[in-house]
């Protein structure tokens, strides 16, 4: 029977020095699977965080305008760089690498091709790395660097605004915003005169959060903190009264002398002209306005209610009483107010429709230009 004989020492020695070699080969390649492709996908997600932050930020300043596109993709640039991918920051190439489109809501798709400020609505960031680390993978495979590229996608919306912080103590119905017997906006409507008062005319009226009747003391205190109330949102119940007031008249006016904002602060985009057209003559006679001169054409501005009244839209001398709901709201600059004299103390104000302000805190509110802004990530 033949016998077997071990191997020489020496020889298991070889075999053995092989397998390590091997084993080692293998380990490394699994560290430079583990440390290098790690380090690679934790570096992607920073970049992928950058990315994000560029687009979200540039984004915010897509408003229609053609000043506003150069905003956005200098906001991208800016917002990517407070983040950090393999230890420095996310450097965006702002011609190479953030494109402003149209993000196409009812297909899901990005359309770089848009060149109408009006319809561009998103901005994309794409961008990456190709000089990361390669520790093992140098070693085992060869490899000098990896690489990871990433790519994000935001998109501006707005809506009519369904909550704001801040408001004026005035309301209005809707109907007196609109052409009779439809939706849509007067013409010009910023150069036409809303009234508290002489009867009959009267078409704004003081308003009082939760429902009730405005007291003199409610109304100088909502003029002098407008948060006063906290949130004020559509559906809320504001209570209506369209009486003198004279302390809450004399109060307002002081508000108006005190303001920073003016009649001139307000013209269509783009353009120098005047939203609320020229400026009206001061009336010096009685009843005269209760502005000082030289404070004339200061405007006391904020958001106040847009209510439906239907009793005041089917009947214009309805006075203004009882309580509404808010439908949304419309921003208000008042610039004159009359509280001397036995009768027709009032406010004079206009509204500014023809600029968004975008001050809403939540949606849900019909559009009269104060809008809830919505930046959503989509890719």
């Amino acid at each position: 029977m033949p016998c077997s004989h071990p191997l020489p020492i020496r020889d298991r020695r070889g075999a053995v020095a092989i397998i390590v070699v091997l084993a080692l080969v293998a380990l490394l390649g699994a560290a430079a699977l583990v440390v290098d492709l790690g380090y690679a996908t934790a570096s992607k997600q920073e970049l992928q965080a950058g990315a994000d932050a560029g687009a979200h930020a540039g984004a915010v300043f897509l408003d229609g305008t053609a000043d506003g596109l150069d905003v956005a993709r200098a906001a991208a640039v800016d917002g990517a760089a407070f983040n950090e991918a393999d230890n420095s920051p996310v450097v965006l190439d702002p011609s190479a690498d953030v494109t402003l489109g149209r993000w196409r809501i009812s297909t899901g798709t990005f359309d770089p091709s848009e060149s109408d400020p009006r319809l561009i609505n998103a901005v994309q960031v794409v961008t990456g790395r190709d000089d990361l680390p390669a520790w093992f993978s140098h070693a085992v495979f060869g490899r000098t660097a990896l690489s990871a590229g990433v790519e994000s996608i935001a998109y501006h919306s707005t809506s009519g605004a369904g909550e704001v912080q801040c408001v004026i103590p005035i309301a209005i119905p809707s109907c007196v915003l609109y052409k009779p017997g439809t939706t849509t906006f007067k013409p010009d409507l910023g150069e036409e005169d809303f009234v508290l008062n002489p009867p009959g005319i009267n078409n704004i009226g003081w308003a009082m959060l939760g429902g009730g009747t405005p007291s003199a003391d409610y109304l100088v205190d909502m003029m002098g903190n407008c948060t006063l109330g906290g949130a004020v949102t559509v559906s809320d119940i504001v209570g209506l009264n369209n009486g003198e007031i004279t302390s809450a008249l004399m109060y307002l006016a002081e508000q108006v002398e005190a303001s920073t904002t003016r009649w001139e602060d307000h013209t269509y985009p783009g353009t120098e002209e005047l939203v609320f057209g020229d400026l009206p003559v001061q009336d010096t006679f009685s009843p005269y306005s209760g502005i000082d001169a030289d404070k004339w054409g200061n405007t006391f501005e904020a958001p106040i209610a847009v209510i439906e009244n239907d009793e005041y839209c089917d009947s214009p001398s309805h006075p203004f009483l009882g309580d509404w709901p808010i439908v949304g709201f419309v921003w208000g600059a008042v610039y004159d107010v009359v509280y001397t004299g036995p009768v027709d103390k009032t406010i004079r104000m206009r509204f500014d429709l023809a600029n968004p302000h975008n001050l809403g805190t939540d949606d849900g509110g019909i559009n009269f230009g104060i809008e809830y802004v919505k930046i959503a990530l989509v890719k």
